[in-house]
């Protein structure tokens, strides 16, 4: 029960930092995710031959 609490305190702490840097992570986390599928995509591509 204790460690579900604490869990919980993180997850709203980690929550309330995620919005406050919201619009300028969220620009970067997309480019990221962005430039991480094409990489996906481009080994799929050489691996499938």
């Amino acid at each position: 029960m204790l460690v579900v609490e604490i869990e919980q305190l993180l997850f709203k702490r980690d929550e309330l930092k995620r919005r406050r840097y919201a619009r300028g992570d969220l620009n970067i986390q997309m480019r990221l995710q962005w430039k991480h599928e094409v990489i996906i995509k481009a080994v799929q591509r050489v691996v499938g031959g």
